[in-house]
């Protein structure tokens, strides 16, 4: 996208509990994962330098976002568009919904939703954490 459109704004978003990249640019050099997250397919063990690269090239930042966080978005996701997706494919809403939301406001966005391999049960255990910490109203 960037490419393209030079003038696009590229964010990136990470789980809070694997903020391999985030750190990394902190740090200078490529990070090792610390943590865990739900949204898995995104806890990849390290970043290399050539993905260092590339996000620091590319991108305005990276912002963190938690599991409870991304949950929320997951069932958003769900409940207003019907969309099955992975945690992980619910990161980036919940970037634009968290700490993203000042940068992104009165602004066109443009969100990836890819991943929609998972177990019917965990996504059913993940749909209902997600519900159960919602207001009733809503």
């Amino acid at each position: 996208m960037k490419v393209l459109q030079p003038e696009c704004a590229v964010f990136g978003v990470e789980p809070s509990g694997a903020d391999t990249m985030a750190r990394s640019i902190e740090a200078g050099e490529p990070q090792r994962l610390r943590g865990t997250t739900v949204a898995d397919s995104l806890a990849a063990p390290c970043s290399s330098e050539r993905t260092l690269q590339l996000c620091r090239a590319f991108s305005r930042g990276i912002v963190r976002v938690g599991d409870a966080e991304i949950l929320n978005a997951l069932q958003a996701l769900f409940s207003t568009m019907k969309l099955a997706v992975e945690p992980a494919a619910a990161v980036a809403l919940a970037g634009v919904r968290g700490p993203l939301r000042d940068q992104t406001r009165r602004k066109r966005v443009g969100i990836v939703l890819c991943g929609s391999n998972i177990d019917p049960h965990a996504y059913a255990h993940f749909l209902t954490q997600a519900l159960s910490k919602l207001p009733p109203n809503e």
